[in-house]
């Protein structure tokens, strides 16, 4: 009988990661990430399920790496959370985006555990938003909680399309648009 080999699971997950950021989950195959992570079909399938598992288990890695909530709800709260998210998303040399924000393309199709993680994570942004605007004081937080989402699903796209220095100047001028009303708005 064979011995049980040990592996890494989070580099095994980073590797998997990769693949599903590439491809997307339909094309991705469990030959794929067989060939990928260096471990054979049995193993995933013992570590992780199936392939649904182990997108669920690769995209709560990624949400683990970078979460725009807790960058959001630094204390204390208010704008500058808000263009430290923005500003480091720019910053990111990544050309390929935000895996959850990507991984909405196929929302029909993905596993129902990882569309309830996705849905999760973009409500918690929201309200880490809403925390962060009503702590300046403004009176329509839906309204430019909405926007600010709108920016940030949008600079997923426009990484594949922008160079860093586009996509800072893009963020500092929607900033400071953005923030003179806010600043404006909650004196009123």
């Amino acid at each position: 009988m064979g011995r049980h080999k040990e592996f890494d699971v989070e580099k095994t997950l980073d590797k998997a990661l990769t693949v599903f950021w590439k491809k997307g989950f339909a094309d991705t195959s469990m030959t794929d990430l067989e060939e990928a992570t260096g471990l054979k079909k049995p193993s995933l399938y013992l570590a992780f399920g199936d392939k649904n598992g182990l997108f669920l288990a690769s995209l709560n890695r990624y949400l683990e790496s970078f979460d725009a909530a807790r960058v959001l709800l630094r204390r204390p709260l208010g704008w500058h959370n808000i263009e430290n998210l923005f500003r480091a998303v720019a910053r990111n040399p990544s050309k390929r985006g935000c895996f959850a924000s990507i991984s909405l393309r196929e929302k029909e199709i993905l596993p129902k555990e990882a569309n309830k993680c996705i849905q999760s994570y973009f409500a918690r942004v929201r309200q880490a938003y809403a925390e962060n605007i009503s702590a300046e004081g403004y009176k329509d937080a839906p309204a430019i909680v909405e926007l600010l989402q709108s920016f940030q699903l949008g600079m997923v796209l426009s990484k594949l399309l922008s160079s860093e220095k586009d996509q800072s100047e893009a963020v500092d001028s929607f900033l400071a648009i953005v923030g003179s009303g806010i600043k404006r708005n909650s004196k009123d």
